[in-house]
């Protein structure tokens, strides 16, 4: 409980600010309307309006953009609604960005010396908005003026089906503009003789970088397709860069190199400079740096505002997050950026931790103590091959180095992820019988760590069964590191390698839990699940404790179709229940589709934070898109392991400055606040600079105590009997200055009736009042204890009762009026307990009250019940 706050002082507080949370999540974005676009300054029709409501960071909608001066040539009837009514095939908003697009490409700027350029346009619309279909009006635009090649580059293979759909649907009765997909081509001149004339040439940015073993470069292929016998400097046609974050690693940052995606789309433009180049992403850049691909946008070079990207990071980074704000204003008043999305009302966002048990802590801790002697390891091997330590550095400067950090961040990563699947199993079971089709959100599929323990057992990793163990991707992780990347050139007498399959054989020991997918995916069988991962094959676990692996493909479906497959499943309702992985994080729709028979609403579980705050972003579209029956619900699960809530603020931070850079908002990028995960904060630097002096001073446990014991000389002045037992207590403490935990612990039990000392992330207390009532002291989160304080000033007014820790304040207790009594900053278990057991409807009812879910109340009361639990 908060210790700061009492009685309706404390309520009224958490009253406030829930209420200003809320005002201020609304108040970030406003409905868009075109406000330029009209037939009076068009000449002529503009489009419908857009089917669904679309909104604008509220920042950005300050801003106007110029007066439109350029006129697509394009039909009247795309822009007029069918005769039966209805939409307009390009929507009003979608318009806009195709007359905003070609006034873009008409001016020029001069990223690098001597190298003018056509001016490009950025398209950061998040989903609903249709940025395929405008995608699709750029290119027929150039198309209908004579410029009949375009490229079409995004983030997979697959999505070529709908480029293709986008631009049949926008063609239709009009013009048939061929599409050629690259990686069905061969390698060499790319011949109009042999049907690869004029028409748009897909690709995907793995294709991009491809070469064959004669050195042939796809990215040549491209150049020479698109120029069409002529000079590819004069080439005119449209490069529409779709998810164009894939690019965002395209400069060096003094110590990484920048990725061949970001080398090879830089050249792309750079051989091509009168290419009409589009940008298109809803995630285009979650730092400064990310925007080195995006050089068309006049930010930096002759005539700009910065002379060089150097300059232009140097200077956005020391302006902080109002810098980044304004520069995204800047683009839309210059009228090189529309940002627009798909409101979010209706969607529900909520945090659920995934509470550890005890085995699962205890096997945590034990592998804590395996990578401690598996870092002493690494270093002593370091030391023998003349290398410098890095145990506990994290450097080295060596690939051994860089594989043990790697691995390790990878280890714990994936065996959290294991240990919470039992709470993923749990909710999603709930979700089905309440009515929910499910979606399972994950980054890594332990593909690779398959395959090595497959070899390991004899399988050919075709297509045939294999019968094996079942597959612990941590464990494998952990094997991979000693058994390939430990240096041991320096072991003369065999020391390193005896000690290395000590460690092997101790790990081999340790009951470490199957992948986090196979866990899902075997619980639920495939037959009800659809898997759109990146992986070939599945592994099975079976019930006497081995495993099968099999092909993902069923007969007669191609690999390279497999998720579409899957997709179709579950849009049908045949399987209600998903798992995706980075592999399908974008451009695929899992929403409640009108067009499909399975409306259900989706339950969106985060079960593995992204790496990366664009492909988090990304994986939440596909759950709110345009035409959907119902809204979706995110429910992202993060366990009460500190790691992971470390990593989930960095997520936070960077999710504000891609809101930021992208929508002129930090609280832009996804319509839901995780400002209880940013820790960059004074809070948060307070709390750490408290961690290290403990650390410091050996004696954690010990300054807790003390601290407890202040609290309790402060706040209860009035028992003097309690105040003179806490002394004897302290001059204990004092007298022995090597007592130890256990014997703090003895001697808080003594006077408050029971310190758990095995439990010290649940650190409690069990006290008696002076009132005759009983009152338990524990942690609980921020937001936990605001929904439980704001539900009980609800039951209060609702439920004839009598309280548990304060009856009479508590009956005296007015909803509007002060209270003679003062009540404690408390909540009443009594009270709450009577929410378990009312109806389901009412539950939800009170609830929905205070802005919340039933399912967050429960597991919140779950919570309060095991603190209390722990001490007895």
């Amino acid at each position: 409980v908060n210790p700061q706050y009492e009685g309706e002082t404390m309520l009224a507080a958490a009253h406030e600010a829930a209420l200003e949370e809320t005002q201020a999540l609304a108040l970030v974005f406003q409905p868009y309307i075109p406000r330029r676009l009209t037939p009076e300054v068009m000449g002529g029709p503009v489009g419908t309006a857009h089917p669904e409501t679309i909104v604008e960071a509220a920042a950005m909608a300050s801003v106007s953009p110029p007066e439109p001066t350029y006129r697509p040539k394009l039909d009247e009837s795309l822009l007029l609604p069918p005769a039966g009514g209805g939409t307009s095939r390009l929507s009003s908003v979608q318009f806009e960005s195709v007359v905003y697009a070609g006034q873009a490409h008409q001016g020029t700027c001069e990223p690098v010396e001597g190298l003018t350029c056509a001016r490009g346009f950025y398209i950061g619309d998040g989903t609903g908005v249709g940025k395929g279909r405008q995608i699709a009006g750029v290119i027929l635009d150039n198309w209908m003026q004579g410029r009949r090649r375009a490229v079409w580059v995004s983030i997979s293979a697959e999505l070529l089906y709908d480029c293709r759909r986008d631009l049949k649907d926008l063609c239709e009765g009009l013009q048939e503009i061929p599409v050629f997909p690259l990686h069905k081509l061969p390698y060499g001149q790319l011949d109009a003789d042999e049907g690869i004339g004029d028409g748009v040439l897909f690709t995907s940015y793995s294709a991009l970088i491809a070469a064959n073993k004669q050195n042939e470069r796809r990215l040549d292929q491209i150049v020479s397709w698109a120029a069409g016998g002529s000079e590819p400097a004069l080439y005119a046609g449209v490069i529409a860069l779709d998810e164009c974050h894939k690019a965002k690693h395209a400069a060096t940052d003094g110590r990484l190199r920048p990725t061949k995606t970001g080398e090879a789309v830089i050249e792309l433009q750079r051989r091509l400079p009168r290419a009409r180049v589009l940008y298109v992403s809803a995630t285009a850049a979650s730092e400064v740096k990310d925007l080195a691909y995006m050089e068309r946008l006049g930010l930096w070079g002759k005539g700009a505002p910065f002379p060089s990207f150097a300059d232009f990071t140097n200077e956005m980074s020391r302006g902080g997050m109002c810098a980044m704000e304004l520069l995204a204003m800047d683009l839309k008043a210059r009228g090189l950026l529309v940002s627009r999305m798909l409101a979010f009302s209706g969607c529900s966002y909520e945090i659920s931790t995934a509470t550890l048990t005890l085995a699962q802590r205890h096997l945590y801790d034990s592998a804590a103590e395996l990578w401690l002697k598996v870092l002493d390891l690494f270093d002593a091997a370091a030391a023998a091959n003349d290398g410098c330590a890095f145990g506990s550095g994290g450097g080295g400067g060596n690939a051994a180095g860089k594989h043990v950090w790697a691995s390790h961040q990878q280890f714990f990563r994936q065996l959290l992820n294991s240990l919470k699947a039992t709470h993923v199993l749990r909710q999603t079971e709930d979700a089905l019988a309440n009515g929910f089709s499910v979606v399972l959100g994950l980054m890594s599929t332990g593909a690779a760590r398959m395959a090595d323990a497959e070899a390991r057992a004899g399988g050919d990793g075709g297509k045939g069964e294999t019968l094996m163990e079942a597959v612990s991707a941590p464990a494998e992780i952990l094997r991979q590191l000693l058994e390939k990347h430990l240096p041991t050139g320096g072991d003369g007498d065999g020391s390193l390698a005896a000690r290395r399959d000590a460690l092997v054989a101790e790990l081999d020991a340790l009951p470490m839990p199957p992948t986090a997918l196979d866990i899902v995916v075997s619980h639920f069988g495939p037959d009800r699940v659809a898997e759109m991962t990146g992986r070939k094959r599945r592994l099975l676990l079976l019930p006497d404790g081995t495993a099968r692996t099999e092909s993902r493909a069923k007969p007669n479906v191609p690999l390279d179709q497999v998720n579409l497959h899957e997709r179709s499943a579950f849009m049908r309702g045949e399987k209600r229940v998903a798992i995706i992985s980075e592999a399908a994080s974008a451009g695929i729709s899992l929403h409640a589709d009108l067009a499909f028979a399975n409306t259900q609403p989706r339950m969106h579980i985060t079960m593995e934070l992204a790496w990366s705050a664009e492909k988090q972003l990304q994986q939440f579209g596909r759950t709110h898109r345009a035409r959907q029956a119902q809204p979706p619900h995110y429910k992202l699960l993060v366990s009460d392991v500190g790691g992971e809530a470390r990593f989930a603020a960095t997520i936070a931070k960077r999710l504000a400055v891609l809101g930021a850079i992208t929508r002129g908002d930090r609280r832009g990028a996804s319509g839901a606040s995780f400002a209880q995960f940013d820790f960059d904060s004074v809070h948060g630097h307070r709390a750490l600079e408290l961690l290290l002096v403990a650390i410091g001073d050996g004696a954690c446990e010990q300054r807790l105590w003390e601290r407890f014991r202040h609290f309790f000389e402060a706040k209860g002045a009035q028992n003097q009997a309690a105040l003179a037992q806490a002394q004897a207590a302290s001059n204990l403490a004092a007298a022995d200055g090597n007592a130890s935990p256990a014997e703090l612990a003895a001697a808080a039990a003594a006077v408050f009736g029971g310190l758990t000392p095995a439990l010290p992330q649940r650190l409690g207390l069990l006290l008696a009042l002076t009132d005759g009532g009983a009152a338990l002291l524990c942690p609980l989160a921020p937001a936990a204890f605001r929904r439980l304080a704001l539900l009980q000033e609800k039951l209060v007014k609702a439920l004839p009762h009598a309280g548990a820790l304060h009856p009479r304040g508590f009956r005296a207790h007015r909803t509007g009026a002060r209270s003679a009594v003062v009540l404690a900053a408390a909540l009443d278990g009594t009270l709450l307990g009577a929410y378990a057991a009312l109806p389901v409807g009412a539950q939800e009812r009170l609830a929905a009250q205070v802005g919340t879910r039933r399912s967050a109340v429960l597991t919140d009361l779950e919570e309060v019940a095991a603190a209390a639990a722990n001490l007895f």
